[in-house]
């Protein structure tokens, strides 16, 4: 088993409110996994800056309907795909399913990584080379990724 490192005081309130929980007879489930840092806001900036000159580039060759949203959207839908939501609609109670486009904000920091690495590598396929500021922590990851 690989060690974690946790503060004392964190550990302490978890069997804490644990421990309130089993004393009112609740049933608990745990859920322990692999803790993975966030995307970060200078990666979320990039990325807007990214849908931001796509949308340019594309209103330029005639897509006149995509703006940086749609293009966002598209972007999404494409290199991270769709989940399934439950919905219960309002008049009738009925539960159903349907497919969504997954959010990008869930996303972790490896994972942001590789979805602007791969909106990048289509940005070049379309002949728009996207430039990647030095002070720009992608830049820094992919220093990183070919050492």
């Amino acid at each position: 088993m690989t060690n974690h490192k946790v503060t004392l005081n964190t550990f302490i309130s978890f069997c804490e409110e644990v421990a309130k929980l089993l004393a009112d007879g609740k049933t608990l489930s745990v859920e322990v996994k692999e803790f993975r840092k966030k995307r970060s806001l200078s990666q979320n900036a990039f990325q807007h800056s990214i849908y931001g000159q796509i949308s340019k580039h594309l209103i330029s060759k005639g897509r006149k309907d995509w703006t940086p949203e749609k293009t966002k959207f598209e972007l999404k839908n494409h290199f991270i795909g769709c989940e399934d939501v439950e919905t219960t609609d309002l008049i009738t109670g009925e539960v159903k399913s349907m497919l969504v486009v997954r959010s990008s904000s869930k996303l972790d920091k490896g994972d942001a990584y590789q979805f602007t690495t791969e909106i990048l590598c289509w940005a070049e396929s379309i002949g728009l080379t996207i430039k990647i500021p030095v002070t720009c922590e992608h830049y820094k990851q992919m220093a990183e990724q070919n050492r």
